[in-house]
């Protein structure tokens, strides 16, 4: 299944035909260049390649790495917009991104929790952290969890499970003061390579969030294929990179991208002409859940 894009257009002028059974492009001495023989040298390679990744894998097969994952252990919390202790119009927008992978401690509860995602702020949602729980706390209120209006300082937790306060004001949270905290889904895939469409993809680790306040999500969660053609005016670093030449900096080849993002479908949708499903969830209960690489004729 060779990629969707018609290349058989201008500029590109692709017109490669199996049916003419060519192997290869044979540039001769003397006669000018063409563009399409340029594109079309690397079509016949890329069937070879299609051809012998067929017979090893299934179309949309996991290659290697690529592990996707539903978290419905994962908590949200809601923090209000601004600084508890900024001045002005300190955002907490501002440093949301950079509280991932790191520890926050309720300074009344004495709770510590991890965070390991967040979504911005809405017109309809708070700004919210997604968290595991590391510890009860010691404090007044909620001991399994933080209590709503308190200050989350950031910290350092040692190997013990001891806090420290890192003494940065400037990325403090302050809870919401109703409906604070709650279960939460996410989905997440880690690094890998998939097969799709005669290419070997690689697909980059991401997190997607499924239901924000809710722990049992329903959803098709995989891959969204997207093919894209990139030229310099889009990427600057397309244009001739050799330096000190008369043609440095010139407008040059374009690219054939094709990039793979973390979706979700509902349970009724028969989206299948751009999307890969690994993952199937139902109110919470894991029904598809695919791993390994799928072999093809090899099997």
């Amino acid at each position: 299944m060779p990629e969707k894009t018609d290349l058989n257009i201008t500029p590109y002028f692709d017109d490669y035909s199996e049916d003419k059974l060519f192997h290869k492009v044979l540039y001769r001495a003397g006669r000018p260049l063409q563009a399409r023989e340029l594109t079309q040298s690397q079509t016949i390679l890329q069937n070879q390649i299609e051809r012998l990744g067929d017979h090893f894998f299934e179309e949309g097969s996991i290659v290697s790495g690529a592990q996707s994952d539903v978290d419905m252990d994962i908590y949200y919390v809601k923090v209000d917009s601004a600084n508890p202790n900024g001045s002005g119009d300190t955002a907490a927008e501002s440093y949301r991104e950079a509280s991932h992978d790191k520890y926050y401690q309720g300074q009344t509860t004495g709770v510590i929790a991890k965070v390991f995602y967040s979504s911005a702020q809405t017109t309809t949602d708070s700004l919210t952290l997604y968290v595991r729980f590391q510890s009860q706390g010691t404090g007044t209120g909620n001991e399994a969890g933080f209590a709503a209006g308190e200050n989350l300082r950031q910290v350092t937790v040692n190997a013990n499970g001891v806090a420290a306060d890192v003494g940065d004001d400037n990325n403090d949270f302050e809870i919401v003061a109703t409906a604070a905290t709650g279960r939460s889904s996410i989905a997440n895939i880690s690094e890998g390579i998939m097969f799709l469409r005669g290419f070997f993809c690689k697909v980059d680790a991401q997190t997607l969030i499924l239901d924000k306040y809710s722990g049992k999500p329903s959803y098709r969660v995989g891959l969204t294929i997207t093919e894209e053609l990139i030229g310099s005016a889009t990427d600057t670093t397309l244009l001739d990179n050799a330096q000190g030449s008369s043609n440095e900096n010139a407008a040059g080849a374009d690219r054939l991208k094709m990039s793979l993002s973390l979706s979700k479908y509902s349970l009724e949708s028969v989206e299948d002409a751009n999307f890969v499903e690994l993952i199937r969830v139902n109110q919470g209960i894991l029904e598809l859940k695919i791993t390994n690489p799928q072999y093809s004729e090899i099997e």
